[in-house]
């Protein structure tokens, strides 16, 4: 055999090879069908490794089992990419057609979680103490003007947490121009009942506008629990149904949890950094929110100091209560 032979060989052995790789990295797309194989794709439904609402076929399912392949609808099972097929890790996951309530069953790790629809709500299903953690390699993406809405579902301690598949990896949420992300508890609280949106080193992108929708007595949660904190470019909204009740922004653990975006609304923010190696920060120079700071423990950081009536980091109001013994305001630089 000639050198020139062995060459084409080695060359033709290579690219085989990275075709391969390809197609075993390769990720599958799912679509949430509970309407079945009689209507459009969508619906309300709970998403657990018992119910199948899942398709491989963007436009309908075309059985009622069988699947993924084929396009027969399947159980997605919470497991890292690899076999079964039905392993969870394998999919993109797709919210379209009729937009409608998703009562999250269980934790899931995804290649990623796309909404293409506007007007769905993403609920924690059950009672009692009920944490879900999405994980992804890809984050959760909204679409052109596609609004989410992220709901407490049943009382109980329940909480979202979005995460990327090792430390390194920070994902989070993001969104595309007129991207909307309510979030929503308006169950009164009780020490049993609460809700949380957390990020553990993700960003929630800036295109992305958040509305808080807290009911009369209700608590919302907004932070992080992880060394690798949490990132919020976007605008907040306070509050969009009842008056007076904050928004708690919370650092459980040593990262930064920065709001970079306007922070805009009649209602205030309850700061809590449990971590003296933590820390909480606001950026944003035109904050109009009127509800003043309660900084209940830990340091707040911010970038512009007002006088009442007048926007700042620390919105109009100008009051900062130091409600917890050895809290501090800094100027963040």
């Amino acid at each position: 055999m000639s050198k020139k032979l062995n060459h084409s060989l080695a060359i033709g052995i290579f690219l085989i090879g990275l075709f391969t790789a390809n197609v075993s990295q390769a990720q599958t797309s799912a679509y949430w069908d509970v309407n079945g194989t009689t209507s459009l794709e969508g619906g309300s439904g709970t998403w657990s490794a018992s119910n199948t609402n899942w398709t491989t076929n963007s436009v309908n399912a075309t059985s009622s089992s069988g699947g993924p392949t084929g396009g027969g609808l399947f159980a997605a099972t919470n497991a890292a990419a690899g076999t079964p097929l039905s392993n969870s890790g394998n999919f993109i996951f797709n919210f379209g057609g009729t937009a409608g309530t998703i009562n999250q069953g269980a934790t899931y790790q995804a290649w990623g979680v796309n909404f293409l629809t506007t007007g769905y709500t993403w609920n924690i299903d059950g009672t009692g103490t009920n944490s879900r953690s999405i994980t992804t390699t890809n984050g959760v993406n909204l679409g052109a003007n596609v609004g989410l809405t992220l709901s407490s579902g049943p009382r109980g301690l329940n909480s979202f947490t979005f995460t990327g598949p090792t430390a390194a990896t920070a994902v989070g949420i993001t969104g595309t121009n007129g991207s909307t992300l309510t979030l929503r508890n308006l169950t009164a609280d009780t020490a049993s009942n609460s809700f949380g949106v957390y990020l553990s080193g993700g960003t929630i992108s800036s295109n992305i506008a958040i509305n808080v929708d807290i009911g009369a007595g209700s608590k919302i949660f907004l932070g992080s629990q992880s060394s690798s904190g949490a990132t919020i470019n976007s605008a907040i909204t306070l509050n969009t149904n009842a008056s007076g009740v904050a928004l708690n922004i919370t650092n459980s653990s040593s990262g930064i949890v920065a709001l970079n975006g306007v922070i805009s609304g009649a209602n205030g923010l309850v700061l809590d950094s449990a971590n003296a190696s933590g820390r909480i920060q606001i950026t944003g120079l035109a904050n109009s929110f009127g509800g003043g700071i309660s900084l209940g423990s830990g340091t707040l950081y911010f970038n512009k100091l007002g006088v009442a009536g007048q926007n700042s980091s620390l919105g109009t109001n100008g009051t900062v209560t130091m409600a917890g013994a050895g809290t501090t305001l800094r100027d963040w630089k």
